[in-house]
C-alpha cells in the first residue's frame, strides 16, 4: 500500500470518526432538548425515544448524557455566570440544549473546546438563526475563559 493510500485511508476513518461524534451530539441535543419540557430524567426519555424511533445510543452519547445528569448544576452554573444581560429562564431551549451539550463535552472529555464551541455554533445555527448561533459562541467563549481563569 502506498503513502498516499494509507493517508487517504486515515482521512476517511477521522471522517468517518467525525462523523459519528456529530451523530452522537445531535442525539444528546434532542434528548436535552426534550428534557427542556419536562422533569423527567433523561434516561426515561431515552427509553421513549427506543421505543419511538428505534433510537441507538453510542457510548458517547451515553457518556455525554450521563455526565449532564450528574452535573446539571455546575453546567448551568457556567451558563448563569455568562449569560450577560439575560436572565437563564428567558434563554430559548435551543440554544439551552446545545450549550449544555458544548459545556458537557469541555468538561469531561477532551476534545478540544474551540472545536466543540465550533460544532455548537453549527448545531444552533442548523436548529435557530444567526443571532441564536451568536450568542452561544460568546457565551461557550466565555464560559471556557471563565474555566480557564478558575485553574
Amino acid at each position: 500500500m502506498s503513502d498516499a493510500e494509507k493517508n487517504n485511508g486515515k482521512k476517511a476513518e477521522k471522517s468517518q470518526l467525525i462523523a459519528k461524534k456529530r451523530e452522537a451530539r445531535e442525539c444528546v441535543f434532542s434528548i436535552l432538548f426534550e428534557m427542556t419540557f419536562t422533569n423527567e430524567p433523561y434516561k426515561d426519555i431515552v427509553d421513549k425515544a427506543i421505543e419511538a424511533r428505534t433510537l441507538e445510543l453510542s457510548d458517547f452519547a451515553v457518556d455525554l448524557l450521563e455526565y449532564f445528569s450528574a452535573n446539571q448544576e455546575l453546567v448551568d452554573g457556567y451558563i448563569k455566570s455568562n449569560i450577560k444581560g439575560w436572565k437563564f429562564e428567558r434563554v430559548s431551549r435551543v440554544a439551552l440544549s446545545v450549550m449544555r451539550l458544548a459545556l458537557t463535552e469541555i468538561l469531561s472529555t477532551d476534545t478540544s473546546a474551540s472545536i466543540i464551541i465550533n460544532e455548537a455554533v453549527e448545531m444552533t445555527k442548523k436548529y435557530a438563526d444567526k443571532k441564536a448561533s451568536s450568542f452561544v459562541n460568546a457565551v461557550l467563549g466565555a464560559a471556557v475563559r471563565s474555566m480557564s481563569d478558575n485553574n
